[in-house]
């Protein structure tokens, strides 16, 4: 955890930006900020690995974290080994500060992942593991 830890006193500052249409490295110019995390919405399982290896290569070019967020669309079930374990390899590859932000607002009704705490942990554990 330490490699991804900001220094004593220091946070970190992202930023959510188009990837189609701006690298970081431009963003960062044009705001004057060397942003340490970018964010990108994936549907998962994964619809396209090279829209993630890409995307990881980006942040990882820019000297940043790249914090990769999944959205299982077709519900909880969708969450397994395989898709896992398909994910952690290209991010172990890419050998890149990396972090994966899993269902997020799963306590929310609005995603067909939300209001299913005992599953979401179920799936937790296998991404986790």
């Amino acid at each position: 955890m330490a490699r991804l830890e900001p220094p004593n006193g220091k946070c970190y500052v992202g930023a959510n930006i188009n990837f189609s249409k701006e690298t970081p490295q431009a963003f960062n110019k044009k705001t004057g900020i060397n942003h340490a995390v970018f964010v990108e919405f994936f549907h998962f399982p994964l619809t396209s690995n090279n829209k993630v290896k890409n995307f990881i290569i980006k942040c990882k070019n820019a000297g940043a974290i790249a914090l990769v967020t999944l959205e299982p669309f077709n519900g909880l079930n969708t969450v397994t080994p395989k898709a896992c374990r398909e994910l952690v390899q290209i991010c172990s590859d890419l050998d890149a500060r990396i972090i994966i932000r899993f269902e997020h607002e799963m306590n929310g009704s609005w995603y067909a992942w939300g209001q299913q705490p005992k599953k979401y942990i179920q799936k937790f554990r296998i991404l986790a593991k």
